[in-house]
């Protein structure tokens, strides 16, 4: 298996020049739950990428085929549209979770509708993939078996979602990896992408609780001076109890406080249980792995407290095989980084394309 070295952090990537006849395009796919006025929200992951792909005209961002929001049965043709559109001038395919298995429904669809689609030559240079914490990627009944429970698991990933919505600024990250050691996907032979220029989302919080996050804060800096591990994770856990309110409006991408009840969550009918059955399995991977071998870039983006799919299991996919693993770990960041740290994301996403 090898890892192809890539340039850590986003800052030191020279940024597009505008004499190019077209700027690339985003195709986003995200998570479970993700709505439309979410991701459109001022706040959300939609103007993040539209201000790092330099306007809305250059994303498609699609909601999330098990969220509250009204089924729509054309999304897959709609996908597959912007996909053979942009083939054309160049096009980043971004998935997050289990957007990994809806990708792989359009796929499958445009190879129906034409065998020798991914053949192409042209394609092959402008299509670029990048996969964040990807579902259909689970090798072996056991995996397949506990991966359902760790994405609903929550509890334990709820405390990483805290610490990527409100930042623990009290200790360094290095630090923050040294106690939550044992889920780091950090690897000496795997560039990191500093956690650097981020939201403080300050605005979130009402006067009680920023008090007591930094009460927090104070508590673990001491907990982790005086190296007690044990005691900087209680910690932890308790400053995620006392943000639950805020870190939901951070999920929404608002800070606006909605009086009505949230929408029942609806699975998107057969199309949406086709997809979580995808998601469940392996198939997806294998897809993205085959275009890899055909000469197409796909590159992971693995933040570095994600439980769900952690780097470990990325990796084992790769082994054995030619085919470079490209890779980058997002560090300080949870499964759900890019929903709470859309810039970040957005920033990470964009130059993870540049040397395309």
């Amino acid at each position: 298996m090898n890892v192809e070295k890539q340039q850590p952090g986003v800052e030191a990537r020279s940024q597009r020049t505008e004499t190019e006849p077209k700027p690339r395009h985003c195709l986003f796919i995200p998570g479970m739950n993700a709505t439309n006025s979410g991701i459109a929200a001022e706040l959300g992951i939609g103007p993040s990428l539209a201000n790092a792909y330099g306007g809305v005209e250059n994303v498609s961002v699609f909601n999330s085929i098990i969220s509250t929001d009204k089924p729509n049965i054309e999304r897959f043709t709609q996908m597959a549209n912007v996909i053979k559109e942009y083939s054309e001038t160049g096009l980043d395919i971004v998935i997050h979770s289990l957007g990994a298995a809806e990708l792989y429904k359009v796929i499958q669809l445009l190879k129906r509708e034409d065998p020798k689609f991914f053949k192409d030559q042209k394609r092959k240079e402008n299509l670029h993939f990048v996969m964040i914490g990807p579902s259909g990627s689970s090798k072996g009944l056991k995996e397949r078996i506990t991966y359902p429970f760790r994405v609903l698991g929550g509890a334990t990933d709820m405390q990483y979602s805290a610490m990527t919505a409100f930042p623990i600024q009290s200790i360094s990250p290095e630090a923050l990896t040294k106690v939550n050691s044992d889920v780091s996907n950090k690897r000496d032979d795997i560039p990191t992408i500093p956690f650097q220029n981020f939201r403080t989302n300050k605005e979130y919080l009402n006067d009680a609780e920023h008090a007591m996050l930094l009460t927090y804060d104070a508590k673990l800096q001491q907990a982790y001076e005086r190296e007690d591990i044990k005691e900087a994770k209680r910690v932890i856990k308790a400053r995620t109890k006392a943000i639950h309110r805020p870190l939901q409006q951070v999920f929404e991408g608002t800070t606006v406080i909605s009086t009505e009840k949230p929408g029942r969550r609806i699975i998107g009918g057969r199309q949406g249980l086709g997809v979580i059955l995808r998601a469940f399995g392996k198939k997806p991977m294998e897809e993205f792995m085959r275009l890899s071998d055909m000469g197409y870039q796909v590159d992971y983006l693995v933040p570095e407290f994600d439980t769900v799919k952690p780097l470990e299991k990325i990796v084992r996919l790769f082994q054995g095989r030619d085919t470079a693993l490209r890779v980058n770990v997002i560090e300080s960041s949870g499964h759900a980084g890019i929903g709470l740290q859309p810039d970040l994301y957005a920033r990470a996403i964009k130059v993870s394309g540049q040397s395309h």
